[in-house]
């Protein structure tokens, strides 16, 4: 389950997105950016006009994390980004655009967490936001400083015809170890 906050008080939400019944205690993963308008037992998730299409993704995100059988370790999605969605995953952030195939970018970051490449312990953003079918590995502190250069790129990179045909093909599960290299940066520089 999930908590969702509405009419000044929390609320359990099922995984389907419908209200189940007003909690003291926060339970399952912590919902933070949106709020339960006229929040009623038993009645779907209402929210803003400006907020719906996070809360109609909700469910789909999270009933991936639950396939992926991650949604246990997720403590909160963070829905207050206008075109994304911040998942606290153990000690790592996941990025999501607001609209995608959850179940292979939690491919990709599975495949990315099982590279080896990512030291064990170290807190990482994994930043599904940049380019299609590829997952951008960086450390949290540098998250501000490169989200602004990170998303004019974002705007030009799909248009390279290259990048979601080499991603479609069959070795598509090596793009991740690929894609987390941005962290290893510290090779080209010297």
């Amino acid at each position: 389950a999930a908590t969702v906050e509405g009419g000044g008080s929390q609320w359990l939400l099922s995984a389907d997105g419908y209200l189940l019944e007003t909690t003291q205690e926060p339970q399952g993963v912590q919902i933070t950016g949106i709020q339960a308008v006229n929040p009623q037992a038993g009645a779907p998730l209402e929210v803003e006009e400006n907020s719906q299409s996070k809360a109609q993704v909700i469910p789909k995100l999270m009933s991936a994390l639950e396939q992926a059988g991650k949604l246990s370790q997720c403590t909160q999605i963070d829905c207050s980004a206008a075109a994304s969605l911040k998942v606290s995953y153990d000690i790592h952030q996941l990025k999501f655009p607001l609209h995608g195939d959850y179940e292979r970018m939690l491919n990709l970051f599975q495949a990315a967490l099982d590279s080896g490449k990512i030291p064990e312990g170290e807190a990482k953003v994994f930043d599904f936001t940049v380019v299609d079918n590829e997952v951008y590995v960086q450390n949290p502190k540098a998250e501000p400083s490169a989200q602004p250069s990170a998303e004019p790129q974002a705007s030009a990179e799909p248009h390279a015809s290259a990048e979601p045909q080499t991603s479609a093909d069959p070795q598509a599960s090596a793009q991740p170890q690929t894609s987390a290299e941005p962290q290893a940066s510290a090779t080209p520089e010297p």
